[in-house]
């Protein structure tokens, strides 16, 4: 491998140079699930991030647990910085007939067991669909309620603006008026008269009411 040199620039063409020749040679830094789970017959080329160390070593097994991995020599004892977690990337050359640990298989579903959970589904998605609807049909007899309300309400007949009931009394003085304006009309049912008056004044919000005779002074 060249050598590597860097300035204060960035990668010098000697690092890229370095670099193109650890992809030739099939070097990969991955984490171990992502080499494959390979369990010997590789070679460990350390942890730095930029790149590979100048020579590797040669993996004859690999231990793991919770807590990471340790990749081991030929003696049985762990490689110089071959010990590290399971999420951490490291650089190997791993043939592709290289030994690999077996991984779980998927677990096989139980056909019954995912119908009755298709079936829950359904019906919990049936029972939600229900609400809705439910819900969405009170909200529309509101709706309809209130339109049914302001229908009634712009039927009815306004007053002009303004206008407010009044009453009037019919006095002696003023059927006496109408009898006489009545007779000189050639009119002779001043009765009736008054009752078309009275008609009238209903029409047009008054209150109708009769005036007490006031007796005569002697």
């Amino acid at each position: 491998m060249s050598e590597i040199t860097t300035t204060t620039e960035g990668t010098t063409e000697a690092t890229v140079t370095a670099i193109a020749e650890t992809s030739a040679r099939g070097i990969v830094r991955a984490t171990w699930k992502q080499h494959g789970n390979p369990t010997s017959g590789f070679t460990f080329y350390g942890t730095a991030t930029k790149l590979p160390a100048e020579t590797g070593a040669e993996v004859a097994k690999v231990t793991t647990d919770a807590k990471g991995i340790t990749l081991k020599g030929g003696n049985g004892r762990a490689l110089k910085g071959g010990a590290f977690g399971n999420a951490t990337k490291f650089w190997a050359l791993v043939p592709e007939d290289a030994p690999r640990a077996e991984t779980a298989a998927p677990a096989e579903v139980d056909p019954a067991k995912a119908q009755a959970a298709a079936d829950r589904k359904a019906a919990a998605d049936a029972r939600t669909a229900e609400r809705e609807a439910a819900k969405a049909a009170r909200q529309a007899e509101r709706d309809a309620k209130a339109a049914a309300r302001e229908a009634a309400k712009a039927a009815q007949p306004t007053r002009a603006s303004g206008s407010a009931k009044a009453s009037v009394t019919l006095t002696p003085e003023l059927l006496d008026w109408y009898r006489t304006y009545a007779k000189g009309a050639g009119m002779t049912a001043s009765a009736a008269l008054s009752a078309a008056l009275a008609g009238f004044a209903t029409e047009q919000g008054f209150t109708v009411t009769a005036a007490e005779e006031t007796p005569a002074a002697e």
